[in-house]
């Protein structure tokens, strides 16, 4: 409708006439258009004194968009203000009428936010007559749906015939209209970046989502990809890998927040990954784990949750984690799975022992005052599995049954500091000690169910140096000479093997034939790494500038490995040699001392580099060849399952690198190749 007098109606910036009638040329209005019923003689309500903010964002707009893999469901966010007009178009006054996106999410339509500007122009006076009835109108969100595709503003107009101040829907309703979002303005965010799968050169086929929406795309060959029309908020940013490639699905950026208005955020550089294996536990990056076990059957994984002090089991091949107990101590070596796998045996807060069926059920307490060391495994459980050795705080000793029983006291004033001095024999019918009196220690071996203790030498340095030969024939010993011995387990005389020896890296051989142990230097970093016949004899070099901390024999009695020194004996590259001596072979440069162990079907060593802020996860073949990578962002060293089919390790995922950016800690089992 065109009123010449009351002005036009246009596009863009359109004007509406809202006449004042007054007399007896009171105007009747039709109730059809909006652009009718607003000429009637009106009162313009307080609403639209004020400006309007709905969440989402678009504006007056039809683009649909696209975008791959994308199906854009998020509320929009239009700002809608109304001020007094006081330009030429309208003699008489009127109302400007301005809305648009609000691209900066502040609530408030700013100047270069306006997308459409309507005027609403008062008419010229009429003879003076009744007062006529005002206009009321009403702005709701408008969902998703056949008026707007993308949602929108619902505006709904018509006389207030009861003069309430309020439009009474439906009854007062005269004309509905629709301010509708677009399906791509500048209020949405795209994604892009890059997640790749450790170890390969293929990276398509990953899937890329936010939870609980419908964003999803996959990545090229390259690892990359993109999402793009994505409303502001926080969400949730998974990565699956594909099915049947063997690598983690579900990995999660938690609460990555995307704002309206801000496009492009770009995770290239955040060097993700997705490692081998499948998911056992997800934690929280405040809560840790601590105490990662597999059962000597590969049954389950037993691990201790830091923040919470709660202790669970898992299949080893993925399920539901079972709690077994809260209140367990923090530390390394305060959990223990006994050897038939059937129980867990670990330390409360409070300094007391039980043991807990390892699939779950009552715990059992075994005894109290209980000495722990916080460096290593104070308490000790029979091959066997019947009985537990302990200390109590007065340095008595102690065996129990594992499932409850009365403690039988083996021996007193017994040493047993942060390195252990106190062994079970192979066999369970023995437990090797050393006492400790002015710094003097006597070693003794005394039966398991109690007995009189057998001494088997004076002079022993209470170290981890005290072993017990696989056999349960021997006992291996170094005195505070640093010179090394191997005496009977049931007393004897004993045999010199070798002097100038570093305590903590003596080692027995499976088969029980050698000792392995290198010399020391004044700091005990490094030395010669040696081999001695058990029974005696001299000593044969096998490797030079070896890391003492890193000397292992694998399970068949033919490899030594080792790393060399980096100065502090942190790092080094990763070395092979027969035990029977020739040429090392390395395996590996800049590997982590800490971080090697071998398979116990001696096929394979699985190591982490040392490389800045790379932590990386790799298994070799121990006699030699070409790395694989397992996984990125190790959280610390990793476990070789007692079957040799699976690694398990703790790996931290999406670790910060901005500020928005969440991340995890991830407990995987995958398998060796």
């Amino acid at each position: 409708m065109v009123n010449e007098e009351m002005g036009d109606i246009k596009t863009k910036n359109r004007v509406f006439d809202r006449g004042q009638n007054r007399g007896n040329n009171k105007f009747t209005p039709k109730k059809s258009k909006l652009t009718a019923f607003l000429f009637k003689p009106v009162q313009i309500l307080a609403i639209f004194a004020l400006a309007f903010t709905l969440t989402a964002c678009g504006g007056a707009k039809t683009d649909t968009g696209s975008s791959s893999g994308n199906t854009n469901t998020g509320d929009p966010s239009v700002a809608v203000s109304a001020s007094p007009y006081t330009g030429n178009v309208c003699p008489n006054g009127g109302i400007t009428v301005e809305t648009g996106i609000d691209e900066n999410s502040n609530g408030i339509l700013d100047t270069g936010e306006v997308d459409e500007t309507q005027i609403v122009c008062n008419g010229t006076n009429g003879t003076n007559g009744t007062d006529g009835t005002s206009i009321a109108i009403s702005l709701t969100n408008e969902p998703v749906g056949s008026n707007c595709a993308n949602g929108g503003i619902k505006i709904e107009a018509g006389v207030d015939d009861n003069g309430n101040g309020v439009l009474d829907i439906p009854g007062e309703v005269d004309d509905t209209d629709y301010v509708c979002n677009g399906s791509d303005g500048s209020g949405y965010a795209s994604l892009q970046g890059t997640i790749t799968l450790s170890g390969q050169s293929d990276h398509s086929g990953i899937t890329v989502s936010l939870a609980g929406t419908g964003f999803s795309t996959t990545t090229d060959a390259t690892g990359a990809y993109t999402l793009t029309n994505i409303p502001s908020g926080a969400y949730n940013i998974v990565f699956d890998a594909p099915t049947g490639s063997g690598y983690e699905t579900g990995a999660t950026l938690y609460g990555y927040r995307l704002f309206a208005g801000i496009d492009d955020y770009d995770l290239t550089n955040a060097d993700l990954q997705l490692g081998r294996g499948i998911l056992l536990s997800e934690i929280s990056r405040e809560s840790g784990y601590y105490s990662v076990l597999i059962s000597p059957d590969s049954s389950r994984v037993v691990y201790k949750v830091y923040s919470s002090d709660d202790l669970y089991s898992v299949p080893i091949g993925g399920g539901a984690p079972i709690l077994l107990t809260s209140n367990v101590y923090n530390d390394y070596y305060s959990v223990l799975i006994s050897p038939d796998s059937t129980r867990v045996v670990y330390r409360d807060s409070s300094d007391n022992l039980y043991s807990v069926p390892i699939g779950g059920g009552t715990p059992t307490l075994l005894a109290s005052n209980v000495y722990f060391s916080d460096y290593s495994y104070s308490v000790e459980i029979s091959p066997d599995s019947s009985r537990v050795v302990y200390t109590d705080s007065s340095s008595d000793l102690y065996s129990i049954p594992i499932g409850g029983g009365t403690p039988t006291l083996l021996a007193s004033n017994v040493y047993f500091s942060n390195s252990s001095s106190v062994e079970i024999s192979p066999d369970s019918s023995l437990v090797v000690y050393t006492d400790y009196s002015d710094y003097s220690s006597d070693l003794y071996s005394v039966p398991i169910g109690g007995g009189t203790p057998t001494l088997l030498a004076s002079g022993a340095y209470y170290s981890d140096s005290v072993q017990i030969s696989p056999d349960s024939s021997l006992v291996v010993y170094t005195d505070y000479s640093s010179d090394l011995y191997s005496v009977p387990i049931g007393g004897g005389s004993p045999i010199l093997l070798a002097s100038n020896v570093y305590s903590y890296s003596v080692q027995i051989s499976p088969d029980s034939t050698r000792v392995i142990f290198t010399d020391s230097d004044d700091y005990g970093y490094s030395g010669n790494l040696y081999t001695v016949q058990v029974s005696g004899g001299t000593p044969v070099m096998l490797a030079s500038d070896v890391s003492s901390s890193t000397v292992q024999i694998s399970p068949d009695s033919a490899y030594v490995i080792f790393t060399d020194n980096d100065g502090y004996g942190y790092s080094g590259n990763l070395y092979t040699v027969q035990v029977s001596g020739g040429t090392p072979v390395m395996l590996a440069s800049d590997v982590s001392s800490y971080s090697v162990e071998i398979a116990p079907n001696s096929a394979y060593v699985i190591f982490r580099d040392d490389g800045y802020d790379s932590n990386n996860l790799y298994t070799v073949p121990i006699g030699g060849g070409s790395p694989t990578q397992l996984a990125s962002d190790l959280h610390y060293s990793a476990q070789i399952s007692p079957d040799s089919t699976t690694v398990v390790y703790v790996r931290s995922f999406g670790a910060e690198t901005n500020y928005y950016e969440g991340y995890s800690f991830r407990l995987l089992a995958a398998p060796l190749p």
